[in-house]
Formats: C-alpha cells, structure tokens, sequence
C-alpha cells in the first residue's frame, strides 16, 4: 500500500487513509486544470489527438503504449523470489475483467467494459505472506488465533500475462497514468450532490477528454474525486500463507470492494470462492 500511496503523491495527489478506504482528494493544482501543462510526451500525444479530433492518433498512441510494456517473459519471471511468482499466477487466475460474473453479484453488472478494445492493467501490486490466511470478513471465525506476518512487499512495474481474448492489454505505468490524470483534468461534480451516495462524476470539458478516449479504454471518475485509470478489477492486496499453498486477494470493483480465496492443486492455483462484500 505504501507504494501505491508514493505513487499518487507522485502524480499530485494528497491521500488521507481513513477506516480502510482509499480517499482520493485531487488538489487544487496540477492535474485538476482543464488547460493542463503538459507533463510528458504521451501526455502531448493525447492532447495533440483531441484537439484535432483524430481517432487515428489516438489509436496510435495505445498501439505505442501496448507495444512500450509487455508481458514479463517465463526467463524474467524465474528471477523473481517465489513469493513473487506466487503473487503473479495467483492474479493471472483472478484477474478476468471480460468475465466479471464470477467475482460476485456486482451493482454495476458484468458488462461494464462493454466492448472496449484496451484493458489497462494495474503495473504495481501489493503483497503478504502470513502463517494463515484471513478468512471471510463476514464469517465468524476463532478470533484468539493472531496472525502473523512474515513478509510484505509490492511489486513495482508488474506485468502479468493476461488471457483477455479479443481485447489487448496495456500495463499501467506511472508515466502513462500520469499523463492520463493530466489530459482529463478535474471537472467533477461534487461528490453526494444529486444524493448521499452519489460519486463525483465528470462533466463538461472533463466528460468530453473521457468520452474521447473511451471509444479504446474504460475510465471511471472517482468516488469522491480523480479518476480510476486501471481497468478493474483492482487488486488492492494478495496475502498467501506461509506454505504457498492457500491465499486471500481483496479487490475492487469501481466502488465495490471483495474478496476471493484459491487453493493451490496440482494443476495450479484455482480460486475456490469470491464474494463482493461492501460498497463506498
């Protein structure tokens, strides 16, 4: 969590943590300007692609993104500590964004990425290994047994293989989310406006960057402010037990939050449950 929280104080974000929810506050400079400087050269592609109004440019710049991060080979992936590669073949079987059914009976339905060409993975990921497994947040369970932690870590420039059938995959790099977080700017309403549980949406100049792109990838405002750049799921936290046998992965869904659980077989990991448990 650590580093996902550097890396949104890095994009000019101010972060508060408060009862286990992400609060995302864009500040007053930066990102939140509808005639934003321009923070990088994708950042002036985008721009450079909505003021002509070019869905060939447009297109150019996410084959370019695809083509400027791939999948880590099976080579590069057998340097990684055995932790890690847990961590990546457990998320290669969670992480389904075509097929959201399987996760839970989400609010938003399974369709929500339509038929969008681009999935845009998250490049950073959070990990635990535990002596056990947390079960589900809503079922008792002994609660006399502590936990402990042995290990944490976080993936940084992670880039799983992802089976995402027709769609293609870009990975989420800082610079890209960066110069995403920049081109759309920050005109939202405020959040609860048209009632308590109501989001920040966008509107105006901010509705018509994210109309533009969304013709290739999904981008959803934020509950209370920013953006959701990743395709979701969002994996927030993979916790494995000390045996690298059993593991625990909370996730989010737009405004949702879950959990699932796998079990490790001989043919590999299989998720053995998931469950959408709360909303924002």
């Amino acid at each position: 969590m650590t580093e996902i929280v550097t890396r949104l104080e890095n994009l000019g974000i101010a972060v508060a943590w408060r009862t286990g929810l992400l609060m995302i506050l864009p500040l007053l400079s930066g990102c939140a300007s509808l005639s934003p400087r321009i923070v990088s050269p994708e950042h002036q592609t985008l721009e450079t692609a909505y003021r002509e109004a070019s869905p060939d440019l447009l297109d150019e710049f996410f084959q370019e993104w695809e083509e400027s991060l791939r999948p880590l080979t099976g080579e590069e992936r057998a340097t990684l500590p055995e932790a890690q590669q847990v961590v990546y073949d457990i998320f290669e079987v969670f992480y389904t964004p075509g097929d959201l059914a399987r996760l839970g009976d989400s609010e938003f339905g399974d369709e929500i990425y339509g038929t969008v060409p681009y999935f845009a993975v998250q490049n950073t990921v959070d990990y635990s290994v535990v002596d056990r497994v947390r079960g589900p947040t809503f079922e008792p369970r002994d609660m006399e047994v502590e936990q402990r932690t042995l290990d944490t870590g976080s993936i940084a420039d992670f880039r799983p293989v992802v089976d995402a059938g027709d769609r293609r995959i870009v990975f989420l790099s800082e610079s890209y989310e960066r110069a995403l977080w920049a081109f759309l700017g920050n005109e939202l309403t405020p959040m609860g406006e048209s009632s308590v549980m109501s989001p920040a949406l966008p509107e105006g100049e901010s509705k018509r960057r994210a109309d533009f792109i969304g013709g290739q990838i999904r981008v959803w405002s934020g509950h209370w402010g920013g953006w959701h750049i990743a395709t979701h799921p969002w994996v927030e936290e993979i916790e494995v037990n000390e045996e690298l046998t059993e593991a625990r992965l909370d996730f989010k869904l737009v405004y949702e939050w879950g959990e699932a659980f796998f079990r490790r077989q001989e043919d590999g990991w299989q998720m053995t449950s998931s469950e959408l448990t709360m909303i924002e």
